[in-house]
């Protein structure tokens, strides 16, 4: 067996109490954190949503936000897709509806939702 790289060797030179003293501090970090504010700061499928022509998506719950998600979730494992081609879909599905409509339309029809496109699946 070939020797591992100098960069994938461990060093040996600090303690077990060493190694738990410097994890202590990173722990309190992230027990600290809000993990559904976290969560919806990384997500990409969360930002792609976001981008909902008419604003209702960014104005909902987070529950109701999840739903959406675990939609875009089980169209992307249904169709092999990947799950930020799935939101990205539903957006540009919705902007067709409201680019259609006009942007100064005072009553938006529900086509122009993103929601409209996700929540369609789960009547089929």
């Amino acid at each position: 067996m070939e020797p591992l790289p100098p960069a994938l060797l461990c060093d040996h030179t600090c303690s077990d109490t060493d190694v738990v003293a410097n994890c202590i501090p990173s722990l309190r970090l992230l027990a600290g954190e809000d993990w559904l504010i976290f969560f919806e700061r990384i997500s990409q499928v969360e930002q792609i949503l976001r981008q909902d022509p008419i604003g209702v998506y960014a104005h909902m719950d987070f529950d109701t936000r999840d739903r959406y998600r675990k939609v875009v979730e089980r169209v992307a494992r249904a169709t092999n897709q990947d799950e930020i081609v799935v939101a990205q879909a539903a957006i540009a599905l919705a902007k067709i509806a409201h680019d259609a409509n006009g942007i100064s339309t005072l009553a938006h029809s529900p086509t122009q939702h993103v929601g409209y496109y996700l929540l369609a699946v789960l009547a089929c």
